[in-house]
């Protein structure tokens, strides 16, 4: 995933840059999963 690339560039640069990039792509990743565990919830009530 280009989530780990992104990650391993931080840890071998050490730069805040890939980081910041790397915590919007986790956070956008979050974001697509959570609405899947609620259309789930929502079936069974």
């Amino acid at each position: 995933m280009i989530r780990d690339f992104i990650w391993k560039a931080f840890e071998e640069t050490g730069d805040t840059r890939y980081y910041l990039e790397y915590k919007k792509w986790q956070d956008d990743y979050y974001k697509r999963q959570e609405p899947k565990r609620d259309n789930r919830m929502d079936k069974t009530g």
